[in-house]
């Protein structure tokens, strides 16, 4: 039996609903039932105990507090979803647009990726998907495009935690069980722009990130034709993917044709801020596998047009704080006014 009200469709299974509380006018729909689909004008909030999966076009704000939430249809959610406390958020199919961020996974939240389309959004930083605080995002196909970020991130950007302070004017590693996480196994992140640093992906603070899988198919992933738009020294750099402070994995995917005003057309890799402490501002790039290729530092100051790291032209291995590891794959056919990785 299925019952509508005002947008909200409850499925009723006998020995599972325990109660639905909708509060109308300027407050949120808060929805306490096991099993829902939603619709309609929001905003919705998806408590622990609730699967909430969309059926129609929503337009309005989602939070998934602990429960799970399910767009596995070609419907659109005009609004940002936002993950929390031990929440997950399923997409395989639909499409996630509108005047703000579209997706913001916090505080072990879990989104995961398999299909559907993030376009359209607008941010500070992480406009198509924002993962901090502990959260997880894995994606593992669907495309994440013309999203735009006046500072970082325009496509994603995945933040973790600062050393925490020891007490003695040092700090000590974030634990593993509290990193931020993201895979990403499958899927485009394209046409994305920052107006600063990492137009595509922007990995940060302790944050952990693995592209790929070993032997994988380098097409499969496609990180391509992302802008960082910086108009000083410092900014623009990164226009595939910046890592600062943390530690990214490639095995296998591509990221190609993105470009840079200044470093890093393909890959920007920096070190952290100076009141670190040394051990601690370090970036890690990992390379097993894949392709960084024909992507361009424009400006003719540039450095790096596949790779810079940490500002040093000339430097491959390490330099003030940064790492590359390179193993395996490829890195070729990118330019810059001064070096080339």
């Amino acid at each position: 039996m299925t019952k509508k009200i005002k947008g909200i469709a409850i499925k009723k299974a006998i020995a599972t609903l325990l109660a639905v509380v909708l509060i109308w006018g300027a407050m949120p729909i808060t929805v306490m039932a096991t099993t829902i689909d939603i619709s309609g004008v929001g905003p919705f909030t998806i408590n622990t105990g609730v699967t909430a999966t969309v059926t129609g076009p929503i337009t309005g704000n989602i939070t998934v507090d602990g429960g799970t939430l399910i767009l596995n249809a070609d419907h659109t959610i005009d609004g940002t979803v936002g993950v929390e406390n031990g929440g997950t958020f399923n997409m395989s199919a639909g499409t996630i647009t509108g005047a703000g961020r579209g997706v913001s996974v916090v505080h072990n939240g879990q989104f995961n990726m398999s299909g559907g389309i993030i376009t359209g959004n607008n941010n500070a930083s992480g406009a198509g998907v924002h993962v901090s605080s502990g959260a997880h995002f894995t994606m593992l196909g669907g495309l994440i495009y013309d999203n735009h970020s006046t500072t970082i991130g325009g496509g994603v950007h995945v933040q973790g935690f600062d050393p925490i302070p020891d007490g003695a004017g040092g700090f000590t590693p974030v634990p593993a069980s509290e990193q931020t996480h993201f895979t990403l196994l499958g899927g485009t992140i394209r046409n994305n722009v920052a107006a600063t640093n990492g137009g595509g992906l922007y990995i940060s603070r302790s944050a952990v990130a693995t592209i790929g899988t070993p032997g994988g198919n380098d097409s499969a992933i496609l990180i391509v034709g992302n802008h960082a738009i910086g108009t000083n020294a410092g900014n623009g750099n990164g226009g595939g993917m910046t890592v600062e402070v943390a530690t990214v994995t490639m095995y296998s995917g591509t990221i190609a044709n993105n470009t840079a005003t200044n470093r890093g057309g393909g890959v920007r890799i920096a070190h952290g801020p100076a009141g670190y402490a040394s051990g601690f501002r370090y970036s890690h790039l990992i390379m097993h596998g894949g392709l960084i290729s024909d992507n361009h530092a424009l400006a003719a100051t540039g450095y790096g047009g596949g790779l810079s790291i940490n500002h040093t032209p000339g430097a491959i291995f390490s330099s003030g704080g940064v790492i590359l590891t390179q193993t395996g794959g490829t890195i070729s056919n990118n330019t810059a006014a001064n070096g080339d990785l």
